[in-house]
């Protein structure tokens, strides 16, 4: 899985079958997260002859066999680009075919709305068998709560939400009947501590050295995004 389609799989709310919070903006900075970490993305360095530095450059521009991130890469085409305008970029045009991804996969169900018999756009639901999505779930319990080391795709995931502020609605909210299923009191949980481990772990990075400078480009951009959309928004 993506680490873009497990953080939309994320904020897709179960009741409304929307996407909720900044998702766009997340799913930008996810997208540039998964290309790095499959070496298909870097940040330049200083001293670099054709480049600036800090900048996202396309380092295998060959097709990665999944239709987002070819996507993906193509929008960043040949330029080198700040890590702001790169994931300004990934945030548009994305979570649409993500959704109808996750769909295909069979982790949510499409339901087209109509109203006096004219398409109404759709919701997504979660589908019968959702077992990925309560596997990812336990493991943010389990890392953020019971305190265990996440891998580097749960420790990215956490720093993508965290980035977007939403660690409090996904691990305590929206977890409420696994929690009582753990018999954990969501109640007696500390919300600043709780944001606080994923900011600890936001602040690590458990990827290789090839990836981590692109990992940090990304939430510093998603970061500053985020940041500038809620002070226009207050």
């Amino acid at each position: 899985m993506l680490l873009a389609e497990d953080l939309l799989l994320l904020l897709t709310d179960d009741a409304t079958g929307r996407v909720r919070g900044e998702a766009d903006t997340g799913i930008g900075a996810a997208l540039l997260i998964d290309l790095a970490l499959l070496g298909r993305v870097r940040i330049t360095e200083k001293g670099e002859r054709d480049h600036k530095p800090d900048r996202v450059i396309v380092a295998n521009p060959a097709p990665t066999d999944h239709r987002v991130l070819d996507a993906a890469l193509a929008k960043i085409g040949d330029r080198a680009r700040s890590a702001g305008d790169t994931v300004s970029r990934l945030s548009s045009g994305f979570t649409k075919p993500l959704l109808a991804g996750l769909t295909a996969q069979g982790l949510l169900t499409e339901e087209k709305k109509t109203f006096l018999g004219v398409s109404a756009g759709s919701r997504w639901t979660p589908a019968e068998d959702s077992n990925h999505e309560l596997q990812v779930r336990r493991a943010l319990i389990d890392v953020l709560i019971d305190g265990q080391e996440p891998d580097v795709h749960l420790a990215c995931l956490i720093a993508l939400l965290s980035g977007i502020d939403e660690i409090e609605q996904v691990v305590l909210k929206d977890n409420r009947h696994l929690l009582a299923a753990m018999d954990i009191d969501a109640r007696a949980i500390d919300k600043k501590a709780l944001k606080r481990r994923a900011k600890d772990l936001e602040s690590q990075n458990f990827a290789a050295a090839g990836a981590r400078k692109a990992i940090e480009a990304a939430m510093a951009a998603m970061t500053a995004s985020t940041v500038a959309a809620t002070a226009i928004s207050s």
